[in-house]
């Protein structure tokens, strides 16, 4: 099966994690074109900094959506991204909920823990170990 390691289908918590990781990265997209919209309505401080902040979320919320495409087909690659970027938003949604913010911090956080839970299971790495599997081989 094209896409998947070794043959084997991902296990249902990567294919969740990656339609959670494709959702952020698709929210992502939302929050760059808010801000193309304030950036054309003239309330951006510098235009400078403004059209950098845009280009690189642009970059981040891409790479999120293909990442989590992919998870969810059962690639393996977009993995180590995705734990990276979970470990960026909990460290946001935690100061979310330390500043008192709760209606964003604790989907947040709870989004972040739950999609860490599903790419780090037992299941996830088994499958994720198979094409290191060395076992199989003869030691000389």
């Amino acid at each position: 099966m094209a896409g998947t390691v070794s043959g084997r289908q991902a296990p249902a918590r990567v294919r969740l994690a990656g339609v959670l990781v494709a959702l952020q990265g698709a929210v992502g997209a939302g929050v760059v074109v808010r801000l193309i919209v304030l950036g054309f309505a003239g309330s951006g401080d510098s235009t400078a900094g403004s059209a950098f902040t845009t280009l690189f979320l642009l970059a981040l919320a891409i790479l999120t959506l293909v990442a989590g495409i992919a998870l969810y087909r059962g690639r393996w690659w977009p993995r180590p991204v995705a734990v990276l970027g979970q470990i960026l938003l909990l460290t946001g949604g935690l100061l979310l909920l330390a500043t008192g913010h709760l209606w964003f911090g604790v989907p947040l956080t709870l989004m972040a823990v739950g999609v860490l839970v599903g790419l780090c299971s037992p299941k996830s790495n088994q499958w994720m170990a198979v094409p290191f599997d060395l076992t199989s081989r003869s030691s000389h």
